[in-house]
This record gives structure tokens, sequence and C-alpha cells, in this order.
């Protein structure tokens, strides 16, 4: 017999042998990727959902501010017409518009997943994206139904990105350094500011952030 076949047929014999002890661990090392992925999944899931929620009491106390607005205009449509809504509406209403907008942005992206070889995993993970999507979709509704609100009321935002910075109608709150930009020139809105649309009065002030050729210390020397 060919030596050489005797040698594959040995080799193939010992590829044959069964090695419990490797096998217990390699079982071994399964359970314990197993574990420790189910694991972090139930981790993430948790957090998951504690945000979910926390999103949803949010949206819930802006509605009810919503519709407490709505009531306090509906009982005399001609006298809110001729006045507009009080002053204190107004700014709730501002304030509500700004944190719809904060919240659209933070969700404008939905945090990574935990990764995971489960099918009810992926399942689930699926579920968070959807609901991640349909709130994201709610509060940019929400943020747009506000912003129609204000400027029925007569008001308009100011305008301050690109703008020479305008103290009269907004606050510098964040100075930049660069010398390819003009002197006191606003190149970020912070927060925006809101106007009458009639008479120009301000109600609120834009923060700003304001370019700056050189620093005042550097200007003095």
């Amino acid at each position: 017999m060919d030596p050489s076949l005797e040698q594959e047929e040995e080799d193939e014999d010992e590829q044959d042998e069964w090695d419990p002890a490797a096998l217990m661990t390699g079982l071994g090392e399964l359970r314990d990727e197993m574990t420790a992925s189910t694991a972090e999944w139930r981790r993430g899931s948790r957090r998951q959902m504690d945000a979910l929620k926390e999103f949803s009491t949010m949206l819930q106390a802006m509605g009810e501010m919503m519709r407490d607005i709505q009531r306090q205009t509906r009982p005399d449509p001609a006298e809110t017409a001729n006045s507009g809504l009080p002053g204190e509406w107004l700014h709730i209403l501002i304030e509500l518009h700004d944190r719809a907008v904060r919240t659209a942005t933070a969700l404008a992206t939905p945090p990574a997943g935990t990764a995971s070889l489960w099918p009810a995993a992926r399942v689930q993970l699926n579920a968070w994206h959807q609901a991640w999507k349909t709130w994201s979709e709610a509060v940019g509704m929400q943020s747009a139904h506000l912003l129609t609100l204000l400027r029925r009321a007569g008001l308009q935002q100011v305008a301050a990105l690109g703008q020479p910075f305008d103290p009269a109608t907004m606050q510098a709150v964040e100075v930049a350094h660069d010398p390819s930009l003009p002197d006191h020139q606003v190149t970020a809105e912070l927060l925006p500011g809101w106007t009458e649309a009639a008479t120009g009065r301000l109600l609120r002030p834009a923060q700003v952030r304001v370019s700056r050729r050189q620093s005042a210390s550097a200007a003095s020397s």
C-alpha cells in the first residue's frame, strides 16, 4: 500500500477522534457569549424604553399646555383677534417651541441599538427604531404647529444669522475668534429672538455667537 495513503488515513483517524475537553470548552465559551449578549441587550432595551417614556411624558406636558392656550383664547374670539394672546401665553408658546425644536434635533438621529443574533432581539430593535421615528415625526409636527401659532399671534423671529450684531435685538453669549470673518458678525443663533411683527416690540432677544477678528487683549497690546 502506498505509504502516503496510509499517512492520510492516519491523519483522518486523528481528525475524527472526539475531544470531550475541547467540546466542553467551546460550549462554555458559547454560553458565556450568549449570557453576555443577552444581558447587554436587556440593558440596552431598558435604556431605550426609559428614553421613550421620557419623550412621551414631555410630549404629553406640551400637549396639555397647548390645550390650555387654546381654551384660554376660545371664549371671546373677537377680543382675541383685537388684542392677541396675553403676553404670558406668548412667552409660554415661545418656550414650548424652543423645547420642541431641541427635542426634534435630539431625535433626528436615533442611538445605535445593541446588536444581537437573536431573532426576537432584532424584532424588538426594529420596533424601537420605528417608535423613535414615530416620536420624531410627532415632535416635528408639534414644532411646526407651534411656529404657525406664533405667527398667527403676530410674532416673527429676529433675523440674526450672518447679520451684524445688533444689541437692540440680540444678546451675545459666545465669541468666536476668526480672522476670516467680519468683526461682530453673528456666526450662530443659539436661541431665536422674537418681536411683534406689527409694532417691532421685542419680546425676547436672540442669543447669538459673535465673531471677533482678535481678542481685546491682543488689540490693546
